[in-house]
């Protein structure tokens, strides 16, 4: 047999091959505004009888085959998070997409609280008793709110204080320092140099001196300053706020009625979390208020991200470790309160035409140590970032 005429039938045998598969992929609809749960598998695969919930889509991803795609309704918003949990194969990626028209469905980490509680002075309280994680971002009438801080960003010195003296990583003496406040369970955002901002839970307030839970092991350096934050006693400005996780407390100064206030609050640690996976595609779908990663993606290969709205991550849009062939394109990245793209020990990466922006810009919300604030991390072999557009980054 001549080779011309082996190679088209191996390239016709190939071509059976793909269409018969392609036959057999499936689609699945879901629609949280008109989906079903209690619907059978083949009513979900006609977009008039769609299922509803993230619920059933994390319970049915482990069925689904190489080809087949799970598409979300435009204009719907999703509560809650999806784990991709099964492989598509080279020629077949399972694919997460989108049908019908209008704006991208949203994967939604924020939630609503009702039933406040006054407790004076334009303060209003509100006891999550769900809550196992910190609250990630506050917004108020759709607009972001920074954490209640001393001395504020627009006092002297950019809100910043003075130590005199300080102890390892465990105190600073502020000789200025009253009693009164005492901020004890509160936050001391201290910028040990020139590129470590640490967020430490304040364990002891004694006199002019605080002790402290380093974040890390740097220790502070003089005139370079400190403020205190997520504390009651810091609220002293609309939209203000604190949290303490040990009485999974929230509490918010308004100087408006409440009845008028749209306050969300973000909860959802990860909104989309692969591990392991194979030959996965995430396309055309806005991730809104993760308070860790908005996408997790670890030990995997050939993920590709694209056409994304990545907003309001309480820590890092997107992180990834130990991936192959990791593409992220087409995408824009806004309000990450850490990394945009923290991308570690990674190889054959492609980061390509996205947008980033507002990375890292509210001190003390990012995480501390080296390595923070920053729109890309990226280390591994073989990577290329090119055609990305970067703006308002609070380091690098």
């Amino acid at each position: 047999m001549k080779k011309t005429q082996f190679r088209r039938k191996r390239f016709g045998l190939f071509i059976a091959i793909f269409i018969f598969h392609s036959a057999y992929a499936d689609n699945y609809y879901f629609s949280a505004s008109e989906g079903d749960d209690s619907r059978t598998q083949q009513q979900a695969q006609n977009p008039k009888t769609p299922w509803k919930s993230l619920t059933k889509f994390n319970q049915f991803f482990a069925s689904l085959q190489g080809g087949d795609s799970i598409l979300l309704k435009r204009g719907d918003v999703f509560d809650g998070w999806v784990t991709m949990t099964q492989s598509g194969s080279v020629s077949a990626p399972i694919v997460l997409s989108t049908y019908g028209t209008g704006t991208r469905p949203i994967i939604n980490g924020f939630i609503k609280p009702i039933g406040w509680t006054s407790s004076g002075n334009g303060i209003w309280e509100k006891i999550l008793s769900y809550m196992d994680t910190q609250i990630g971002t506050l917004l108020l009438n759709g607009v972001e709110q920074g954490i209640g801080r001393y001395p504020n960003m627009s006092g002297a010195k950019n809100g910043y204080l003075n130590f005199e003296s300080f102890t390892g990583i465990t105190s600073v003496t502020d000789n200025e320092l009253k009693s009164v406040p005492d901020w004890t369970g509160g936050e001391i955002v201290i910028r040990k140099n020139r590129w470590v901002l640490d967020r430490n839970l304040i364990t002891q307030h004694d006199g002019n001196t605080i002790r402290y839970s380093s974040e890390s092991g740097y220790a502070p350096s003089d005139n370079f300053g400190y403020f205190i934050q997520n504390h009651p006693k810091t609220l002293d400005q609309s939209g203000e706020w604190y949290y303490k996780k040990n009485e999974n407390k929230l509490g918010i100064d308004l100087n408006q009625a409440l009845d008028t206030a749209f306050v969300e609050v973000s909860v959802v640690e990860k909104l989309l979390s692969i591990a392991g996976q194979q030959h996965l595609v995430v396309e055309h779908i806005n991730f809104r208020g993760a308070t860790v990663s908005a996408l997790e993606i670890n030990h995997a290969q050939d993920i590709r991200i694209h056409d994304c709205i990545i907003t309001y991550s309480g820590t890092n849009a997107i992180t990834a470790s130990h991936t192959d062939a990791l593409t992220i394109e087409n995408s824009d990245i806004d309000h990450t309160h850490n990394i945009a793209l923290n991308i570690t020990d990674c190889s054959n990466t492609v980061i390509r035409k996205n947008n980033i922006t507002n990375t890292g810009t509210l001190p003390g919300m990012g995480k501390g140590d080296s390595g923070s604030y920053e729109a890309i991390l990226i280390s591994g072999n073989n990577n290329l970032i090119s055609f990305n557009q970067i703006d308002s980054t609070g380091y690098i």
